[in-house]
């Protein structure tokens, strides 16, 4: 009788020991990429088109096109104004490793990561009285990075401020 109990003993062991083992889930080669949102809004002088969320990317991974907006800029005022962008990231996850580029009125503002982009652009964009001109954001993962970007999140305020 107990050769038996031992034989079934093992028969169980091994019958439970293969379910779980077919059970698992394999590990996957696939890893979780970046996830970025951009936001804008207007002020009293300037207005901006589309005001709220302007981009969503999820899953962002080096080397991928990214993800781009384009927002339209209007002077309300009967002055010429100057017009600079600054990003106001909630977190500083991305800073080093997230790229930033915005163009408008057909020159480059900024090219450079999210944590540079924290200060005014030195470059500005001047509107007429009541002129009105697009603006391009793009913003992508460059290929030569490899780690530090998954999983990682930023939600970007994108600030324009205006001056004379």
């Amino acid at each position: 009788m107990r050769p038996i109990r031992l034989v079934g003993f093992l028969v169980g062991f091994a019958l439970a020991v293969g379910v779980v083992l077919l059970g698992r889930v394999p590990e996957g080669q696939a890893r979780s990429g970046a996830s970025v949102t951009v936001a804008t809004s207007a002020t009293t002088q300037l207005g901006v088109t589309p005001a709220g969320d302007l981009l969503s990317a999820r899953g962002l991974r080096p080397g991928e096109r990214g993800a781009r907006a384009s927002v339209a800029l209007a002077n309300f005022t009967a002055r010429e104004l100057t017009v600079r962008a600054r990003a106001r990231p909630t977190a500083t996850d991305l800073d080093r490793i997230l790229l930033v580029e915005i163009a408008a009125g057909g020159k480059r503002l900024f090219r450079g990561t999210l944590g540079e982009l924290r200060s005014p652009t030195a470059r500005a964009v001047t509107l007429a009285p009541r002129e009105a001109r697009r603006a391009e954001v793009r913003t992508w993962i460059p290929a030569p990075v490899r780690e530090g970007f998954e999983g990682r999140s930023a939600a970007i305020e994108l600030e324009w401020r205006t001056g004379r």
